[in-house]
Formats: structure tokens, sequence, C-alpha cells
């Protein structure tokens, strides 16, 4: 019997772990991503810029979101087992509060973008013409 409290507890320490682990690197990861699209420029360069940065950390958030999923099922087996600690419950809220961020600063880039595309490209097909 103590061998398999032992075991128990070890695979608890190994969940803990990994949610915690998990947790700190999607909320970082979703933050330097908060940040370089925060930057809009209306400038054709920049723009062309954003574009690129935008269309670059949209393709990582189906990824992430598997990751997010996989942490917030990490937190679930943790639950069920009665194991809740307040650290536990600040990572979870701040995964939750810095996806949504992260999914808002997505939608106001592409807001973004789909506004200013045609004014950029009105700009550059009138400076070709010249």
């Amino acid at each position: 019997q103590p061998a398999l409290g032992e075991i128990y507890q070890s695979l608890i320490t190994m969940v803990q772990s990994e949610f915690d682990v998990r947790g700190a690197k999607l909320i970082e990861e979703t933050q330097n991503k908060h940040q370089m699209l925060k930057a809009q420029k209306a400038e054709v360069s920049s723009f062309a810029e954003y574009a690129k940065t935008l269309s670059s950390v949209k393709c990582t958030t189906e990824e992430l979101l598997k990751e997010k999923e996989y942490i917030k099922s990490l937190y679930g087996i943790l639950q069920k087992l009665k194991i809740d600690n307040p650290l536990m419950a600040e990572i979870d809220k701040r995964l939750q509060l810095q996806w949504e961020l992260y999914l808002m600063v997505l939608h106001d880039g592409e807001t973004f973008i789909n506004k200013e595309a045609p004014a950029m490209l009105q700009g550059s097909t009138s400076r070709s013409r010249r």
C-alpha cells in the first residue's frame, strides 16, 4: 500500500508541475504575441510588416488553443482529485484572461487590416501610375 500511495503522489506532483509550467509558458507566449500585434501602423511598409506578423500569429492560434485545452484538462484532473491551491486557481484565471485578450487583439488586428487594406492598395496603385 505505501508504494501505491507514493506512485499516486508522484502522479499528482507530475500533473501539478505540468500544469504550472505549461500554464506559465502559454500565458507568456500569448502576452508576447499580444505585444507584437499592438503596434498597428498605417504607413505602407509598416502596414505590410504588420499584416505579415498578424498572419504568422494567426497560424499559431490552433496550436495555442490545443495547448490551452490541454492545460485546462490538467486543471480539471487536479480539481477532480480535490487538489486545488490558490496558485493553480490564479494560473487558470490568468490563462483565461490572457487568452481572451489574445483573441481580442487578433480580432482587432484583422479589423485593422480589413479597414486599411483598401486605402493601402489605393495609395500604392496611385503611386505606381505616376
